[in-house]
């Protein structure tokens, strides 16, 4: 069996699979796969430009609490400290529920293509191409979700320790010390974690096809997503 049958039959779209029907425009089968397909993308361009109209609001936070924050030439009110603090932890899960959402429907439309697409397409949408000793191919919209998982974190104990600081009269919130200090180790310890889960939940897993290429000194081979 030469390279271009094994690759068919790994797609499923061998010389044996079943015949496309002559008129694809009248089967509904077809139609509904190719409108599973338009759905998906149209999900999937309203997953982006949600996900920058909320990176957008998190910058905002962002430079307003910065420049909310004591220094030792300006004492702060702890009140704005707060809101700011608040509004950079609404705006974050607002963002990472987004996402979720959008990516709900996403998958949904993908889940539907994996069971239309068989006579028509094989398995090609699930195939991916990857360099020989890759087990896993990296997902943009999980390192995405990973992302706004760790805003929200970062807000949520920036809020905590800032009303901690704002409720208790022997700390001096113009200080600048225990504000300052405490949003650092949140920030630190928030990227050290998150690093680690996106390197760790970041990618997709597939499973070998059996199929392998080599192109000049690169060796490819064949998966199937999960």
């Amino acid at each position: 069996m030469d390279i271009d049958d094994e690759y068919l039959r790994a797609l499923s779209l061998g010389r044996d699979e079943r015949r496309l029907p002559e008129d694809l425009e009248r089967d509904p089968r077809w139609l509904a796969l190719k409108r599973a397909h338009e759905l998906r993308q149209f999900e999937i361009d309203l997953y982006w430009k949600r996900s920058t109209y909320f990176f957008a609001l998190q910058a905002a936070a962002f430079t307003a609490f910065g420049l909310s924050l004591p220094s030792p030439s300006k004492v702060s009110s702890p009140l704005f400290v707060v809101i700011f603090a608040s509004l950079g932890f609404l705006t974050a899960l607002a963002g990472a529920l987004s996402t979720r959402g959008s990516k709900f429907w996403q998958e949904n439309w993908e889940k539907h293509i994996d069971e239309l697409q068989g006579p028509y397409e094989g398995a090609l949408y699930r195939a991916l191409w990857v360099r020989k000793g890759s087990a896993d191919a990296w997902s943009v919209s999980r390192i995405n979700e990973v992302l706004t998982a760790a805003f929200t974190t970062f807000w949520l104990l920036v809020l905590i320790w800032t009303v901690t600081i704002a409720c208790n009269p022997n700390i001096a919130i113009g200080g600048a010390d225990a504000l300052t200090l405490g949003v650092v180790w949140v920030l630190v310890g928030t990227t050290v974690v998150f690093t680690v889960l996106l390197l760790t939940r970041g990618s997709r897993p597939t499973k070998a096809a059996g199929v392998e290429r080599t192109q000049g000194t690169t060796a490819w081979e064949l998966r199937l997503r999960g």
